[in-house]
């Protein structure tokens, strides 16, 4: 995967240490069989990567040669719900995380949506709905299902933005490594 932003880079002697940009991370992490382990962590860069002291460059490695890293730390972090879209008319509710996730694991029968931030006064659990087949996003498309679109107009939930509301667990979904997203309650 070649990285589509300059990312941030420190040094120490020796050591540059390289903060990704989260949509390289998330690029990464679409891809499942690049970046998931250390027997498949590995980098290749051109010359002007960094220069030294005497404003050489370095030597150029290619992916051919690509060098292997020496540590390798597996993904810990929780996924977060960023915001949601709701769209009455054409039933689509659009999630939008803040890494990618894992759409094979998204369980919509653990999303309720509710008319009052802070109780279940009115509220849909949802029941079901068709989503993409592509298995790693940060943003999900769901097409409710007609049942829960009927339920939804019948209770008036979601009428407009100050009355909907999104409550799940945390097994709503997890990222690619199995990290179950930050539940809202």
């Amino acid at each position: 995967v070649q990285l589509a932003a300059q990312p941030t880079r420190t040094s120490t002697g020796r050591v540059i240490t390289i903060t990704l940009l989260t949509t390289d991370v998330n690029k990464l992490k679409q891809e499942t069989q690049v970046a998931t382990a250390l027997s498949n962590t590995f980098a290749s860069f051109s010359s002007l990567l960094i220069k030294d002291m005497a404003a050489r460059s370095v030597q150029r490695v290619a992916s051919t040669s690509a060098v292997q890293a020496a540590q390798f730390i597996t993904d810990s972090t929780r996924p977060t719900l960023l915001n949601f879209d709701f769209n009455l008319n054409s039933g689509v509710l659009t999630l939008v995380f803040d890494e990618t996730i894992n759409i094979t694991s998204l369980t919509l029968t653990d999303v309720v949506l509710q008319s009052n931030q802070a109780s279940r006064t009115v509220f849909v659990q949802l029941t079901g709905g068709t989503f993409p087949t592509t298995t790693h996003l940060d943003t999900v498309s769901v097409t409710l299902s007609a049942i829960d679109l009927n339920e939804i107009k019948r209770k008036a939930v979601c009428t407009q933005a100050n009355d909907c509301f999104l409550a799940f667990s945390r097994n709503l979904v997890s990222d690619v490594f199995g990290n179950n997203v930050n539940p809202t309650a």
